[in-house]
């Protein structure tokens, strides 16, 4: 699991407010030419404002609430010492590396995601124009637009500046990570940990594989943790602390 920081949420809840908002608009250009319904109605327009209000409200709740808490697990990492194996602090060049290798990286992710949605997206365009024609397919492109600019925003933009806008440092405990003002745990609700190597380079890198188990469905994404030069000796003893 991520956890942001920097108000950086915001960005968050904001860019799913607008493709609610997007939605709501397609809907009610696209119900009253499908049904029997006058979209100039008060009552329709009043049922689809309160539906779409109600909808968000619960959005807005969720996403401060699941922040808040994760904000709560954030501060017993940083504010227990104790539990510490290695805390390190990163130079101006090894951070803006890093940010960038975290930008490539969710790049990567999202348009692994994206090509699937284009290909049903050109689908589901291709089918609309043999049925219905030309008419209000704007509504449609434009709702898939912005849920794919949404998706853009979330996956590729906000973390590489929430890692630019976070302190350059990283802190290591025997069941999580924290850096960039994101935390990993491990051995917590589906997350297990799998492996951890140091991966020698310009900087060399601690690189922890995850399981995230999702019912019978399980992915394994990568943390990678610049080494600061010189504390290469203290990476191993991490690794062997974590691989007793």
């Amino acid at each position: 699991m991520v956890m942001r920081t920097n108000f950086l949420w915001l960005g968050d809840l904001v860019s799913q407010v607008i493709a609610m908002v997007a939605g709501m608009a397609a809907v009610m250009v696209l119900l009253p030419h499908f049904f029997a319904v006058n979209g100039e109605s008060p009552t329709f327009g009043a049922f689809i404002y309160l539906f779409f209000g109600f909808i968000t409200l619960l959005n807005v709740g969720s996403t401060i609430w699941h922040w808040q808490r994760r904000q709560r697990r954030i501060d017993a990492v940083s504010m227990q010492p104790e539990k510490w194996l290695a805390r390190w602090h990163y130079d101006q060049w090894t951070w803006q590396t890093y940010a960038e290798a975290e930008r490539r990286q969710a790049y990567w992710s999202l348009a692994k995601w994206s090509i699937p949605v284009l290909l049903i997206g050109a689908f589901v365009t291709s089918m609309w124009l043999q049925i219905f024609g030309q008419p209000i397919l704007w509504p449609l492109l434009v709702v898939i637009g912005i849920n794919l600019t949404v998706l853009l925003l979330q996956v590729g933009v906000l973390p590489y500046y929430r890692v630019l806008h976070t302190a350059p440092e990283a802190i290591i405990t025997k069941e999580s990570v924290w850096i960039g003002g994101a935390v990993y745990f491990w051995q917590q609700d589906n997350t297990g940990r799998c492996a951890v190597t140091l991966v020698q380079g310009q900087p060399s890198t601690l690189e922890f594989k995850l399981q995230i188990r999702n019912g019978r469905n399980s992915s394994n994404p990568r943390v990678r943790v610049p080494v600061p030069a010189g504390y290469e000796q203290q990476a191993q003893r991490v690794i062997d602390l974590l691989t007793v």
